[in-house]
């Protein structure tokens, strides 16, 4: 409880003391027991937020809901009781009469992404999962790179990574800052969180104008680009960033047969606006270790070329490229 905001270190001593004399039955008796000692609405709020309340078995959208009208009640009676302006019923039992039973509306819960969120705010910690759990079959899919040891990497000079070495993260958007180059275009810094860590990328206006749409707070993405160290630590400077795919929206995707190690891309040329395009999206897919390689045909000339590039392939990579050049111009060999 020392985590949750606004919930000192004496207040959670009280809590320990009424819970030694008998257990909270519910939340309006926490409410009750707990005016005594001057609680207020921020520590029932982020109590709540956090999930504190979840064994009483009421949803934390109802708890919300009239926390409030529930503690101002308790408090009045309080105010009333030291001011000695208290009636015959009152005088009965001032203390364990609680002011009235509450029923609590009858409202959905909030969805799970909200409830996490509520849990960082209030903690800064996840209880409930995290919201990456989400995209689970999408992240197993890329195998991206741990933010952690990308950090450490930078701190303890391990060498799992080095500068320029291009990697694959997936996250969660906290935070996003736009500034103009100097030549007025827009750029952002981002801060990506995964499970464990978070790193600071930054996202250049060309990467930005292509995928400024996935920065949005809350936003599940795969990032891909160059490791890059400084005064300030590791950062990420962004080739691409997609938007993750969560766990309705994925299917499992067949991966070519073993014997299949090359990824044929049949284009028009090598030089003109579709290879360009091509080669872009290829490269999102790049990955350490890979095993498949890339090879461009063009069709002008008659020749193939090496693109330098070891892919994971996937169904959704295969789509987009014969969106692009046409179905059957992508092939395994």
């Amino acid at each position: 409880l020392f985590a949750v905001k606004n919930v000192g270190s004496s207040f959670v001593d009280n809590i320990i003391l009424e819970r030694s004399r008998a257990p909270f039955t519910g939340f309006d008796d926490f409410v009750h027991r707990m005016a005594k000692y001057d609680s207020n609405k921020k520590q029932m709020e982020f109590l709540i937020k956090c999930g504190a309340f979840d064994s009483f078995g009421i949803y934390r959208s109802r708890l919300l809901a009239v926390y409030e009208e529930m503690l101002d009640a308790e408090l009045d009676v309080k105010r009333r009781n030291i001011s000695g302006q208290m009636d015959m019923f009152d005088i009965a039992d001032p203390v364990s009469v609680k002011t009235q039973d509450y029923s609590y509306p009858d409202i959905p819960e909030f969805p799970l992404k909200d409830r996490l969120n509520f849990e960082k705010e209030a903690s800064g910690l996840y209880f409930s999962g995290h919201l990456l759990d989400n995209f689970s079959k999408n992240i197993e899919s890329i195998k991206p790179a741990e933010i952690s040891d990308i950090i450490s990497s930078f701190e303890n000079d391990s060498g799992k990574y080095a500068e320029k070495q291009r990697v694959s993260l997936c996250g969660i958007v906290r935070r996003r800052i736009n500034k103009n180059t100097k030549k007025g275009d827009l750029m952002a810094f981002i801060t990506l969180e995964d499970r464990f860590s978070e790193i600071e990328v930054v996202v250049f206006p060309k990467v930005l104008n292509s995928s400024g749409a996935y920065l949005v707070t809350d936003t599940a993405v795969v990032v891909h680009g160059e490791v890059t160290f400084d005064e300030e630590g590791a950062k990420i400077l962004a080739a691409s960033v997609l938007k993750l795919r969560d766990n309705t929206e994925y299917k499992d995707e067949p991966k070519p047969t073993q014997n299949k190690k090359t990824m044929y891309v049949k284009l028009p040329d090598f030089e003109g606006e579709i290879y360009k395009r091509a080669v872009s999206l290829v490269s999102i897919y790049e990955a350490d270790g890979a095993d498949y390689e890339v090879v461009i045909y063009s069709e002008k000339d008659k020749k193939y070329s090496r693109a330098n590039i070891r892919i994971i392939p996937t169904k959704f990579l295969v789509d987009r490229l014969e969106k692009l050049i046409g179905q059957g111009n992508v092939i395994f060999k």
